[in-house]
């Protein structure tokens, strides 16, 4: 049933797309051509210095010097070059320094949603249980980049959100305080602009994509596909829908073992990495396979549940937020406080919660593509999710 390792890390390495190595890239050619310009710089200033004449040749004269005059001449000289030479070692050092600061502050960010690792594991599980139609729209329109593998875009919203700034509060669910979401007080913006939250960015990329085929569509469904694969994988991280007091634990300061990080980064990456590590041989293809057999073992009486949907056009977004809220109260916040200590306790009674919620989002995502592309389908999704193995 495991695909053997090198298998594995073909698809890990397809997980982090073209776009953010070429990102990378251009930091580090940025980099060398700095680094070069600061040197050459360097250079021409030392050889554009005012030089003394040689002490031998002066307006063409040849001038005879007693050794012993000419060497206290020249150490008088090495002496007022001293100071000079010291204050261009000190400049340069200062520059250096100035140079590796760029780097480190210009190097691609790796905190994301769920991580990159959580992205590609819902966007693997949903693949999977694709409709052949479904799968055929998908292939075409997908971006050359992805090489026909969804999976390895999922993370895309996350890296264009500084560019289409407009985005970054379609990610996420602040509600003030409470442990329930109601969509009327909760989704909006910073500035109040209603249906700019997650739930809304993925009803709004659902009814998008309906209109492939339309001959008279005016959208960019490329880009609809990815955020919405995207965006189904971000409700169900439990904090992205969280309180907004604490920006979904993203001002909360923990030590997850012995790293100090905050609370959001323990649902979107830690837990992750330290299942990986612990449990799977840091083998994230081997951890995928283990939750698509949950799926269709130990959940396999809960997929008519997550499947259910009072409005099968649009999504059941409404619900997937208001179970993340619960599971926030329950499950993330409870126990946590400022500089708390996160260790065994933490881990094994909340990873649980975090692979669970990995597939229910491969899964519904599935769901709402499989809707939306073969409307026609006639079977239970549940009936495909146990056929599929």
């Amino acid at each position: 049933m495991f695909r053997d390792r090198e298998t594995s890390r073909v698809l890990i390495k397809k997980a982090y797309p073209l776009q953010q190595k070429i990102h990378y890239l251009k930091h580090v050619i940025g980099g060398i051509f700095l680094t070069t310009f600061l040197f050459c710089h360097h250079s021409s200033l030392a050889s554009t210095s005012p030089q003394l004449p040689s002490p031998r040749h002066i307006h063409g004269t040849v001038v005879t010097v007693r050794s012993s005059s000419f060497k206290g001449e020249g150490l008088r000289a090495r002496k007022e070059k001293e100071p000079e030479k010291k204050k261009r070692r000190m400049s340069l050092l200062f520059l250096l320094q100035i140079l590796f600061f760029f780097c480190l502050i210009s190097a691609p960010s790796t905190t994301d949603a769920w991580g990159k690792e959580g992205h590609f594991m819902v966007c693997k599980i949903a693949e999977k249980y694709f409709s052949e139609k479904t799968k055929e729209a998908v292939q075409d329109l997908l971006p050359e980049i992805a090489n026909g593998d969804l999976a390895s875009v999922c993370s895309w919203p996350d890296e264009v959100r500084f560019r289409y700034r407009w985005s970054s509060p379609l990610h996420y669910i602040n509600t003030p305080g409470l442990c329930n979401y109601l969509y009327s007080r909760d989704c909006h913006n910073p500035t109040g602009q209603q249906g700019m939250c997650v739930v809304g960015a993925i009803n709004n990329y659902t009814n998008q994509l309906y209109s492939y085929g339309d001959s008279k569509n005016t959208y960019n469904l490329t880009e609809s596909l990815m955020f919405l694969s995207h965006f189904v994988g971000d409700v169900h991280q439990p904090l992205h829908v969280g309180f907004e007091a604490d920006e979904g634990g993203n001002t909360i300061i923990v030590h997850w073992y012995r790293r100090k990080t905050n609370l959001h980064h323990v649902w979107d990456v830690s837990m992750i990495e330290t299942a990986m590590k612990d449990f799977y041989d840091n083998d994230l293809n081997t951890m995928i396979d283990a939750i698509k057999l949950n799926i269709t073992d130990d959940w396999s009486d809960e997929l008519n549940k997550w499947e259910n949907c009072q409005n099968k056009r649009a999504t059941c977004a409404n619900d997937y937020a208001s179970e993340s809220i619960k599971l926030s109260c329950s499950y993330a916040y409870k126990d946590v406080e400022q500089d708390s200590t996160l260790q065994d306790d933490y881990f094994y009674s909340r990873y649980p919660v975090v692979e669970k919620q990995i597939a229910k989002a491969g899964v519904r995502l599935a769901i709402i593509l499989n809707h939306i592309f073969d409307a026609g389908t006639s079977y239970k999704m549940s009936s495909l999710f146990l056929q599929k193995e």
